[in-house]
């Protein structure tokens, strides 16, 4: 992978972070207690196992490793993964 395409990757996946803290709320009420992926500032997946999450990703040809993916939850627990 090149320098540039690197570059793109991470001011797009910057973006997708962002577009999830702005949506979170609707998020939500969406997906209480789901696995929530963006990419490209979209949607692409929810699923409340990760794994699931993953393979719905794969299914529709987005690399998973370049997605941003979160737990949405109202609790205040730290989840690391």
């Amino acid at each position: 992978m090149q320098t540039q395409e690197i570059q793109q990757d991470l001011e797009r996946f910057r973006r997708d972070t962002e577009y999830f803290d702005r949506h979170r709320q609707e998020f939500l009420q969406q997906y209480p207690e789901q696995w929530v992926a963006v990419y490209h500032q979209q949607v692409v997946g929810a699923a409340r196992d990760p794994k699931r999450l993953v393979k719905q990703l794969e299914r529709k040809g987005i690399p998973p490793g370049l997605v941003f993916h979160e737990y949405v939850t109202d609790q205040e627990d730290l989840l690391i993964l």
